[in-house]
């Protein structure tokens, strides 16, 4: 019983030090960008706050997503709208909306075709996951298998 209660403590402990953190690696990484010129790294950091942010606050993850795309369509830098459109559309997953993320999950997915293999099968692992969820399992399976 005693073995029980310690491993339920540090269960609790270590999901509030995992929610504390994550706010103070975006504060982190929200210094870094007000410091950079660069603005591709601005993207890429906007990309590592919306990632930080999914733990705790979707809306929060979702602005930074946002602001990355306007960003990197500006400058046309593609891998960062890609990666900022694969964040998009993860909210979109994460709320329930599923149609919409397939809509922007295969924005990025076919945007992405210049990008790493690893990298596009992790979008095709998010649309598969989306279809599987509205009961897609053909469309899911094609995308697993990708």
């Amino acid at each position: 019983m005693v073995r029980k209660i310690k491993v339920l403590a540090l269960v609790v402990l270590g999901l509030c030090c995992q929610l504390y953190g994550q706010p103070a690696v975006v504060d982190s990484l929200e210094q870094k960008l007000a410091q950079t010129t660069d603005l591709k790294q601005q993207v890429d950091l906007l990309h590592q706050m919306s990632s930080a942010s999914w733990d705790y606050n979707f809306e929060k993850g979702y602005q930074f997503a946002c602001q990355g795309e306007k960003l990197a369509a500006k400058i046309e830098y593609q891998s960062g709208l890609v990666n900022a459109l694969a964040d998009q559309g993860l909210y979109f997953y994460f709320t329930g909306s599923f149609t919409r993320a397939l809509e922007v999950l295969r924005q990025a997915y076919f945007m992405g075709g210049k990008e790493p293999d690893r990298f596009k099968a992790g979008i095709a692992i998010r649309i598969g996951n989306a279809h599987r969820r509205m009961g897609n399992t053909d469309s899911a399976r094609y995308f697993f298998e990708q």
